[in-house]
């Protein structure tokens, strides 16, 4: 239940928002005492995530460096280039252009990427390390690259400084009161906080779609398609690079597994709240729909399209294990 949980809310989520748009539309316009609803459901999402963190994951990380660094430079620093290259190339439209950068500039998934991995026969330890170290350092890191690559790439201005602000607000802040929590709790667990992120994304999503069905009515079959085949290219490239660089590493297949899914991968509730973020600091204007569309799609595709070479590659490590015996 809980590996399908987001995925069908997300599905069930746009449908609802498509069908009747009023309730969603008006709770994402919904502020009071200058606080909206979509900020306290953001809030939580990095809240939970930062009571998740566990620090003590980190103290082995030293022996990893050689991955972690490679991690760190394709998932944080080659993507968004990647994704500048692709919205150019392909002739994105801005707001589909700001949800591939979106995308492209938040740090790996904050499981998927550690299931797929021990799926595919790769080393589960390595891929954690590189997910918590990523997720960790990558909300420092991406209000630097998203804002370079709208200001060269999009007719989209974004003042970094007032783009930091609004990260640590939303993200930086919650995630640390979230690790000082788990440390007063003492690592007090309850199955339901593995279930509100997602139900805040769901909710975010939800809204976000609500608020902009008239647009989304009005886009063609062809755009969506276009749309898809941008966020592929994309993660199809990134699939490739971490393949490629783990190739050149020379690292064990285990660990090459492992970076390709960990660096190529990237996660859905940091690239809304980029975009809720990118929103208020354009003054308050609402989440532009094809650009949290491009951010659904991608995360669809690059859930659906690694399950399948996961799958495979098990086959391989279960053949290996099995010539050893």
């Amino acid at each position: 239940m809980k590996k399908i949980f987001l995925p069908l809310g997300l599905v069930i989520a746009m449908a609802v928002g498509m069908l009747y748009a009023p309730p969603g539309s008006w709770l994402f316009n919904c502020k009071g005492h200058g606080f909206s609803v979509v900020q306290a459901l953001v809030m939580v999402i990095f809240l939970i995530s930062g009571y998740k963190l566990r620090r003590e994951e980190l103290r082995g990380a030293s022996k990893f460096l050689p991955a972690l660094g490679l991690a760190f430079c394709i998932n944080l620093l080659v993507a968004p280039l990647i994704a500048y290259a692709v919205g150019r190339l392909m002739g994105a439209s801005d707001d589909v252009y700001l949800g591939l950068v979106a995308m492209s500039c938040v740090p790996t998934t904050l499981s998927s990427c550690i299931v797929i991995t021990r799926t595919a026969g790769g080393n589960a330890l390595l891929a954690l390390m590189m997910n918590v170290s990523l997720s960790f350092i990558g909300v420092f890191v991406l209000p630097f690259t998203i804002s370079w690559c709208l200001n060269t790439g999009a007719a989209i201005d974004i003042d970094t400084l007032s783009l930091f602000l609004k990260i640590a607000k939303f993200v930086i802040a919650p995630l640390l009161v979230g690790v000082v929590l788990r440390q007063a709790l003492k690592g007090w667990n309850h199955w339901i906080l593995d279930y509100l992120p997602s139900v805040s994304v769901i909710l975010t999503v939800w809204m976000a779609i609500s608020n902009n069905s008239e647009t989304l009515y009005s886009t063609s079959l062809a755009v969506m398609l276009k749309v898809v085949a941008m966020a592929m290219s994309v993660h199809i490239a990134l699939l490739f690079v971490s393949w490629l660089g783990g190739r050149l590493a020379r690292f064990e297949r285990g660990d090459a597994i492992a970076l390709t899914f960990v660096a190529a991968q990237k996660t859905l509730p940091v690239a809304i709240t980029v975009l809720y973020a990118i929103a208020e600091s354009n003054g308050g204007v609402g989440m532009p729909a094809m650009a949290t569309l491009t951010c659904v799609v991608f995360h669809f595709g690059q859930i659906m399209g690694d399950s399948f070479i996961a799958s495979y590659l098990s086959r391989g490590s279960a053949n290996a294990a099995d010539s050893k015996a």
